[in-house]
Parts: structure tokens; C-alpha cells; sequence
């Protein structure tokens, strides 16, 4: 068992209706484990979070681990910070 503290930036916040969280993950739970297990447990995160989360990441959001990017595979620790980020875009 695994927990990892997951904040999110204020957009994020809005959609799903918090902004900091605790989550518990079982077994050694990557990033790409902790997505799923945040799509699966609020629908509202469907439409930020991809179904796909290894191949369409990049395109959807920014996650940050302990104040570094991260990258789907990357194994998750006990107390890892996590931040999930919505790219900006504009010109």
C-alpha cells in the first residue's frame, strides 16, 4: 500500500471539485496507476484525464512528482507529492 498526496492546479480544481487529496494505491503503483485510479473514481476527471494515459499524456496534462515532470512509468513512493497540471496553450 501506497499513499501519495495529489493536489491540482486550479482548473483541475474546479472541474472535479477539490484540491488536494490523499490516495491510497496498491501494490508498487506507477503514475500511469495512480491516473487510472483518479479516472476511475470520479467521472469528471474523463475529460482531463486520457483513457490511454502512456501514449496521450503529454497532449492532456503535466504531472509532477516531488517537483520534477514525470512520465507515466515512473514508480510511485510512499508520501510522493503529486501534481497534476493542465498545459497552457495560447498565442
Amino acid at each position: 500500500m501506497v499513499r501519495v498526496s495529489v493536489q491540482l492546479s486550479q482548473a483541475l480544481a474546479q472541474t472535479v471539485g477539490w484540491r488536494q487529496q490523499e490516495v491510497v494505491l496498491q501494490g508498487a503503483p506507477t503514475v500511469r496507476d495512480l491516473l487510472v485510479e483518479l479516472r476511475s473514481r470520479q467521472p469528471e476527471f474523463a475529460g482531463q484525464i486520457p483513457a490511454d494515459p502512456v501514449s496521450d499524456l503529454p497532449h492532456f496534462l503535466l504531472v509532477v512528482v516531488n517537483g520534477w515532470e514525470a512520465r507515466p512509468d515512473l514508480p510511485l513512493r510512499e508520501g510522493d507529492g503529486v501534481t497534476l497540471l493542465l498545459p497552457i496553450s495560447g498565442g
